[in-house]
């Protein structure tokens, strides 16, 4: 099952920017085990899109809460929601803009 973090970061994005090297670790592992469906940021900055791929809400509420930018306390906001992909488009995955 998805679910989809949407997160706004603190103002303070020299903070973010500290915490994203563990952050984009943190990704990688969760990439590696399954876990991670996409991820990325917002194109002003100002926060990122994370889909997880869990068994259910709290499991999922787990891999938020281990996220450095989560412990780290950048987050002015996160929003966790199960998520249905009812479509997508796979030809444009690899669409240049």
């Amino acid at each position: 099952m998805k679910f989809v973090n949407l997160c706004r970061y603190i103002d303070d994005l020299n903070r973010v920017a500290e915490l994203r090297p563990a952050h984009r670790q943190y990704m990688a592992r969760l990439d590696s085990e399954n876990k991670l469906w996409a991820a990325g940021p917002y194109e002003d900055g100002t926060g990122a899109l994370f889909i997880y791929e869990a068994v259910d809400l709290e499991a999922a509420e787990e891999i938020r809460q281990a996220d450095p930018y989560f412990t780290g306390d950048v987050l002015a906001s996160s929003e966790l929601a199960a998520w249905s992909p009812a479509l997508y488009n796979a030809s444009v995955i690899d669409a240049s803009p």
